[in-house]
C-alpha cells in the first residue's frame, strides 16, 4: 500500500512538473508576442510620424522683379514666398501676377521722400500678395532675398 502511494504521489508530482512546463512555455510564447506588438507598434507610430512630418514640408516660391522708382531709380527684388506644397503649382501659374503686385508695392513704398524700414516694405509686399491671391493660394510669409535701391 505505501508503494502505491508513493507510485500516486510520483505520479502527480510529474504531471504538475508537465503542467509546469507548460505554463512557463505559454508564459514565454506569450512575452515574445507581447514583445512584437510593442516593436510593431512603436515601428508604425515612427512611420506614420514620418509621413506627418513629410506633409509638413515647406515650400519656397521665387519671384524676381525689376521696376523703376520714379525718373531714374530702379529696384530689383528677389523674394521667396512660404507655402504649401500643394499650392505651389497654382502660384507658379500666376507668376506674372505676382511680379506686378510685387512691383507696384515697391513702388508705393519707396515713393516717399524718406525710405522705409525693411520690415515695412516685407509687411506692404506680405499684405498686397494675399490680398490679390485667393484664399486657397495665400503665401504664409514672404523672405526679401535681395533688395537693391537707387541702381541707375
Amino acid at each position: 500500500m505505501n508503494s502505491t502511494i508513493a507510485l500516486n504521489q510520483s505520479a502527480q508530482f510529474k504531471r504538475s512538473g508537465a503542467r509546469n512546463e507548460e505554463q512557463s512555455w505559454l508564459r514565454r510564447f506569450l512575452v515574445l508576442l507581447g514583445s512584437i506588438g510593442i516593436v510593431c507598434a512603436g515601428a508604425i507610430y515612427f512611420y506614420l510620424d514620418s509621413q506627418a512630418s513629410e506633409v509638413d514640408e515647406e515650400v519656397y516660391v521665387s519671384v524676381k522683379v525689376k521696376t523703376t522708382i520714379g525718373l531714374d531709380q530702379q529696384v530689383i527684388c528677389k523674394l521667396s514666398l512660404l507655402v504649401d506644397p500643394e499650392q505651389e503649382k497654382g502660384l507658379q501659374k500666376r507668376q506674372k501676377m505676382l511680379e506686378a503686385v510685387v512691383s507696384s508695392s515697391l513702388s508705393d513704398s519707396y515713393q516717399q521722400e524718406k525710405a522705409p524700414r525693411l520690415a515695412e516694405v516685407r509687411d506692404a509686399l506680405y499684405v498686397a500678395i494675399n490680398r490679390k491671391l485667393p484664399r486657397k493660394l495665400q503665401v504664409q510669409d514672404v523672405l526679401i532675398q535681395e533688395l537693391l535701391v537707387g541702381i541707375s
